[in-house]
């Protein structure tokens, strides 16, 4: 639904010429005014009725001064491809109206509803066609919405400036050209891609937002320039619905949706992400979305790729700037302010860390701050700016690709707090003061299938990508690699393999097979020399012990010198049933293949059977249920009639997670489990 809102200037009207020309006196103005507007309304009706209600046009204001008179319009159209400008001439030619210095323009629902008292005056045959949407008639529905009215009166050039301005030319420039290629010539054909927009706040989100929908209106690849907002993280699902039904026709912004700790809300969290990528794939042809992710929650913005795996998205993001990038950046913004760009020396930039903009602005902000109280007022010396250095807590592709696994709370919190320790040391130096070094070695326990090889790896990247490491390469080894054949020959090899291991991280897994009950044998010499070696090698080694909890446990209570040498202690939990049908959501989007929406029901009693037993697998139980499921589903497609559709091929129903093998790792033998 579109709505529009004009004015103009009147040289004469007929309608209130023939009232003022029969009054004689004999009627009150009030009485006059309420002729003029039933007469002005009787021809909104009528004229909609003569174009099947496609569109109503009616009068919300007019001077019955003619001489110095001034008319305006409210449109409402159901349909794109009504010309609103025809249907408002149309309209006044029969009010017998003439009009001069015509203005007309895209508004929203908000500012034609303020005219509802003379809209509603209109017969209702005509109010309910045009509102019959129930979206439209609920109040309570629409407080959780709003609208925005983009200026599409804008030449190409401001919008390139504006890009550059936003700081995302990296991103939003390359999307522009590919915008302005080619213009529309035909009909509304639909949206190419929809839009994940990294920010830090709303506010940049809406102006890159504005960018887009200015440049694809130009282009005639909107039918709106309206943004429908909607607050799309509510427990009701109705709204999700509605909220995509009403914005067929013009760009929909997603509000960011923010990180949080408690499961509850990672649960619904996760379920609302699910829901808004089934909604952008339904309705990607007709509605145009901006999701919009902040820079801490990259797991977000992957939930609604996995669940909208047939869609196309385009990412937009602000520049990052480094060392003499950063600095240029400071002086430019100096010299904008009009200060001499020798104020930016002032500024500490750290050559490792890379900057958004709004972290440098804060920077600038800061010091002119400072440059105010000591330097042309310093009578305020003593309130110079306090500031404790932000310490950055991620570098790399390595730490977004852990904080978007699914779960694993506790590494992920570990991980936070290594790279907070080390950036920290970098600001006492900076200061000074030389820390004492503390060792980062770990142990890494949980059941089969929860990630803790995948994790190492990535905690390797991340220590490399953050300067932890020099190296940060996962080096793995097993009782092989650390216990010799014969006398002498083991601590030779546990040493020649911490040598290897320099600058990187060294991942012991099963550690507990060192001994395994052979205590007193060359096991005992491997931990011994284990043990040494640690600590000789803290400051550029990091090593992993990992294992089964029971076991590990043991393993450590027998060695009081190598658990003192340990500073964390990782439990990777086994996955819950939600966690499980993410991982399962996962695996199906990397393949290219969708889960049917009964398909949740289903395999969620799957997962809370199969977590009910010791050691069923995790995420490799899932991996054995997914290719059982495929499996399943070829069969089900060759029984069937006809030639499958692409969709009935890429997607698994509920029925392919019938009469599953699923071996139970704590029994000897595996059962079917009848679901």
């Amino acid at each position: 639904m579109l709505f529009y809102e004009a004015s103009a200037k009147i040289q004469s009207c007929r309608i209130v010429e023939k009232y003022l020309k029969n009054s004689n006196g004999e009627r009150s103005i009030d009485d006059q005014d309420e002729r003029i507007w039933c007469d002005l309304e009787d021809c909104a009706i009528e004229y909609s009725s003569e174009h099947e209600y496609k569109i109503v046009v009616f009068v919300c204001y007019i001077d019955t001064d003619i001489s110095n008179g001034r008319v305006e319009f409210r449109i409402i159209s159901n349909n794109y491809k009504e010309n609103a400008t025809e249907h408002i001439y149309g309209y006044i030619e029969k009010c017998g109206m003439k009009i001069y210095d015509f203005n007309i323009r895209e508004t929203t629902y908000d500012r034609v509803n303020k005219m509802e008292d003379r809209l509603f005056h209109l017969d209702y045959e005509v109010v309910d066609r045009f509102f019959s949407c129930d979206f439209m008639k609920s109040g309570e529905r629409r407080k959780k919405c709003r609208e925005i009215y983009v200026d599409t009166n804008i030449l190409k050039k401001q919008l390139y400036d504006r890009a550059v301005k936003l700081n995302c030319s990296e991103t939003l420039l390359p999307e522009l050209e590919r915008i302005f290629v080619n213009r529309n010539t035909t009909n509304y054909l639909g949206n190419p891609v929809q839009y994940i927009i990294t920010c830090s706040r709303n506010s940049f989100g809406y102006e890159i937002a504005k960018v887009i929908i200015a440049a694809l209106y130009k282009q005639n690849r909107l039918r709106s320039s309206r943004i429908w907002i909607s607050g799309l993280l509510s427990d009701e699902n109705e709204s999700y619905g509605y909220s995509y039904c009403e914005a067929s026709s013009v760009g929909i912004v997603i509000p960011d949706m923010k990180d949080v700790d408690d499961e509850y809300d990672k649960n619904r969290l996760r379920k609302a992400a699910d829901r808004i990528g089934l909604m952008i794939e339904e309705y990607s042809s007709n509605v145009l979305t901006f999701v919009f992710v902040r820079r801490s929650n990259e797991r977000i913005k992957e939930l609604i790729k996995d669940s909208a795996n047939n869609t196309n998205f385009c990412e937009i993001r602000q520049n990052t700037y480094m060392g003499a990038q950063a600095r240029e950046y400071i002086k430019r913004d100096l010299t904008d302010k009009g200060i001499d760009e020798s104020v930016a020396g002032k500024i500490d930039i750290d050559d490792d860390i890379e900057y958004y903009p709004d972290e440098l602005d804060a920077r600038i902000h800061k010091c002119l701050g400072n440059i105010l109280c000591t330097d042309i007022y310093s009578q305020y010396a003593d309130y110079e700016i306090k500031h404790v250095e932000r310490i950055k807590e991620r570098e790399g592709n390595a730490y977004l690709e852990l904080k978007s696994m699914i779960g694993l709370n506790n590494p992920k919190n570990i991980i936070d707090k290594i790279i907070s320790y080390y950036n920290t040391r970098k600001i006492y130096r900076a200061n000074g003061i030389e820390p004492p070094l503390s060792a980062v070695h770990m142990v890494f326990t949980g059941n089969p299938g929860t990630a803790k090889t995948t994790v190492a790896r990535l905690f390797a990247d991340i220590f490399r990508d953050n300067k932890i490491l020099p190296e940060g390469t996962l080096i793995e080894a097993g009782r092989s690699d650390l216990v010799g054949e014969y006398v002498g020959q083991t601590a030779p090899k546990v040493k020649s393999l911490f040598r290897r291991a320099k600058g990187n991280v060294l991942f012991i897994d099963e550690a507990y097979s060192l001994v395994d009950g052979r205590r007193g044998l060359y096991g005992d010499e491997a931990i011994n020399t284990l043990v040494q070696e640690m600590e000789n090698n803290r400051e550029d080694t990091i090593v992993i012990l990992a294992g089964y909890p029971d076991k590990m446990q043991q393993f450590l209570d027998t060695n009081p010198g190598l658990t003192s040498r340990i500073a964390f202690h990782i439990n990777f939990d086994d996955y819950t049933e939600e966690e499980l049908y993410e991982i399962l959501m996962s695996m199906a989007s990397k393949s290219g293949v969708r889960l049917s929406v009964e398909v949740h029901e289903k395999v969620i009693e799957i997962f809370g059977h199969a977590c009910k037993h010791k050691d069923f697998g995790n995420g490799r139980f899932v991996r054995n249920i997914y290719e059982q499921a495929l499996m399943n589903q070829t069969l089900r497609i060759a029984k069937s009639t006809g030639q499958p559709s692409e969709k009935e091929l890429r997607t698994l129903e509920a029925e392919d997670f019938n009469n599953l093998e699923v071996k139970e790792t704590s029994e000897k033998e595996g059962r079917s489990i009848g679901f």
